[in-house]
């Protein structure tokens, strides 16, 4: 499964990313893709909660503006584990307007 997520990742950086944006759909798959690839990677107890409310369809962004602010959340959770008992917690709530979109 892990191979499977990188491919995609890998292939969607690669081939889909040369354009000058790209469905909002996709960019948030792509973000799921890494949430699970660091969920593997990291063996510590993570909770991740992404929703996503409004309508996607027909929506675009610029290629990777979503997931730095996920890899930072997951730098920060790592950093400020004191215990490997301890729990990370990641909650972005992704909210799109008729005209942009916001994330919490």
């Amino acid at each position: 499964e892990m191979l499977l997520k990188l491919s995609d990742l890998l292939s969607y950086m690669l081939y889909e990313c040369e354009e000058t944006f790209v469905p909002l759909e996709k960019e948030i798959e792509r973000m799921e893709d890494y949430i699970l690839l660091e969920k593997m990677r990291i063996k510590y107890n993570f909770e991740t909660n992404i929703t996503v409310r409004g309508e996607l369809k027909g929506k675009i962004i610029a290629p990777f503006i979503l997931l730095p602010f996920i890899e930072n959340s997951f730098k920060i959770s790592v950093l400020y584990k004191q215990k490997a008992t301890d729990a990370g917690m990641i909650y972005k709530h992704l909210v799109i307007f008729h005209d942009g979109f916001a994330l919490r």
